[in-house]
C-alpha cells in the first residue's frame, strides 16, 4: 500500500483534524456513514440533553471548531437565529433540500466530504454554506 504524499496526505489530515457536528434536524443516520467515510463526527444527542437551546450547542461547537451539519431553516433566515449563529463563530453547512430521505442525506454528505472540509478550511467564521440536493456547496456569508 503506497503512503499519501504531498496535498493528498495534507488533505486527509486536515479533515481528521476536522469534526462534523450533527444537530438533530438531520438526524443520527449519517453518523456511520460520515465515520466509515473516515470523518469525526459528534451527533448533538452524544454530548447534550434532548432539547438544549440551539445557542448553548452553537456555543460549543465554536469553541471547539466543530463544521455544524443542519437542516434548520431558520439558522438561514430568522434574525434572531442568523444573529446568534453568527456571535457562536461556527462554520455551517446547511442541507437546503429538506425532504430527503436518511439514506440520501447520509450518501449526500459524504460524498461532499471533500467539498465541505475545503470550504470550511477556507472559511473565516462565522460562515455558512448552503448543500443542495446535487451537491453544490455556496458560501451565504
Amino acid at each position: 500500500m503506497r503512503k499519501r504524499s504531498g496535498p493528498a496526505r495534507q488533505t486527509a489530515q486536515h479533515n481528521q483534524a476536522k469534526t462534523l457536528f450533527i444537530d438533530c434536524s438531520i438526524g443520527k443516520h449519517p453518523v456511520g456513514a460520515l465515520r466509515s467515510a473516515g470523518a469525526n463526527v459528534v451527533h448533538l444527542d452524544d454530548i447534550f440533553p434532548q432539547n438544549t437551546p440551539d445557542e448553548e450547542w452553537l456555543t460549543e461547537a465554536g469553541k471547539q471548531g466543530w463544521i455544524v451539519l443542519t437542516k434548520d431553516k431558520g439558522i438561514r433566515y430568522k434574525p434572531n437565529e442568523i444573529t446568534m449563529f453568527k456571535k457562536s463563530g461556527v462554520v455551517a453547512v446547511v442541507l437546503v433540500s429538506g425532504n430527503m430521505k436518511r439514506e440520501e442525506m447520509a450518501k449526500l454528505l459524504c460524498e461532499s466530504l471533500k467539498n465541505i472540509f475545503r470550504a470550511a478550511g477556507k472559511a473565516t467564521p462565522p460562515a455558512m454554506f448552503a448543500l443542495t440536493r446535487d451537491g453544490k456547496l455556496n458560501q451565504k456569508f
